[in-house]
């Protein structure tokens, strides 16, 4: 839906999109006036949330300071039978 030049007039100023200024009712200036601030007041801006913090997890006991990677690829081999 197209929005009206009045519509326009009194949406984008206040940095609605064209089609949010499409949903705006009333006859008057006024009345588009107050609508637009009745439909800004409904979307607050949303904090976003913080990043995830990435510890790297826990880790098998094949992994760290017990042999290196040598090591642990030597017992995934023995576990499942790949030697």
């Amino acid at each position: 839906m197209e929005p009206t030049p009045e519509q326009l007039a009194v949406g984008e100023p206040k940095g609605l999109t064209p089609a949010m200024c499409s949903r705006l009712r009333g006859e008057t200036p006024e009345e588009l006036e107050a609508d637009a601030d009745a439909f800004l007041s409904e979307f607050t801006p949303v904090t976003p949330l913080p990043p995830a913090i990435r510890s790297g997890g826990p880790r098998g006991v094949d992994v760290g300071s017990r042999g290196g990677v040598n090591r642990g690829a030597a017992l995934y081999r023995a576990r499942h039978g790949k030697d």
